[in-house]
């Protein structure tokens, strides 16, 4: 009876160790490592020409590293891949759409993705930085600026962005008139069958935070119904020992 007891005993602390040990390992790994992001284009286009932009992400650090990329759309129009386009039903509250890409690059290696885009009104395009996430931080490309250059009619046409300021030789460069903003066109938000897909979750330094919190909270936990069934089995075997 007394061996029962102590292999009981030992199975107990056991199980205990192997459920802290394994719930502390499931709390991700930071990314310590550096990721250096480039992005280039066309720097002057014609209205209505399609042009692709390259992203080149490479990854300087010493380890293997899954990364979150994404990238905003301004006033030109996606034409390949498909973007991620937000939920509809608030129109003010709409995002402009964006690409994502999941991706893993091995230490030293470089990956290129590229988009295709159609510009939409003369003057110059502006494409803000791509937001690269990885576990633990958030990396940046450069911000890109392409020039479209104005039509070969003879008419100044302030529908397409044609005006004193994108196109002075064309539309008279007098300081006195008062430029037409371009008309933005609004991409119209495709039909959605099912429920809209979201791109995978990038975990925050908040939600590493919250999921280090649950982590001790549950090990405290653990340690708890150890002590508990430890109290258990040591009195039960001297309430043994008592009555032999």
């Amino acid at each position: 009876m007394r061996n029962f007891i102590l292999a009981i005993l030992l199975i107990t602390i056991s199980f205990a160790s192997v459920t802290v040990q394994s719930t502390n390992e499931s709390a991700p790994k930071k990314f310590d490592g550096v990721l250096k992001v480039m992005k280039t284009a066309p720097s002057d286009v014609s209205l209505y020409e399609e042009f692709n932009v390259n992203i080149e992400i490479s990854n300087i650090g010493t380890e293997v590293v899954s990364a979150t990329v994404e990238e905003s759309l301004g006033n030109v129009e996606p034409i390949s891949p498909e973007p991620i386009y937000s939920e509809p039903g608030n129109y003010y509250a709409a995002q402009p759409p964006k690409l994502v890409w999941q991706i893993e690059l091995a230490p030293g290696a470089t990956q290129t993705i590229s988009y295709r885009v159609k510009s939409l009104t003369v003057g110059e395009i502006s494409i803000g930085p791509t937001a690269v996430y990885v576990n633990g931080g958030k990396f940046f490309s450069n911000s890109i600026f392409v020039n479209v250059g104005c039509t070969t009619s003879g008419t100044c046409d302030s529908k397409i962005g044609e005006t004193p300021l994108t196109c002075p030789e064309k539309c008279g460069g007098d300081a006195s008139i008062v430029p037409i903003a371009p008309k933005q066109e609004i991409i119209p938000t495709p039909a959605i069958d099912g429920p809209v897909k979201n791109p995978e979750s990038v975990i925050t330094d908040e939600d590493r935070a919250q999921l280090q919190e649950y982590n001790d909270k549950m090990n405290m936990g653990y340690l708890i119904i150890g002590a508990i069934i430890v109290i258990v089995i040591v009195g039960t075997y001297f309430l043994f020992l008592r009555k032999k």
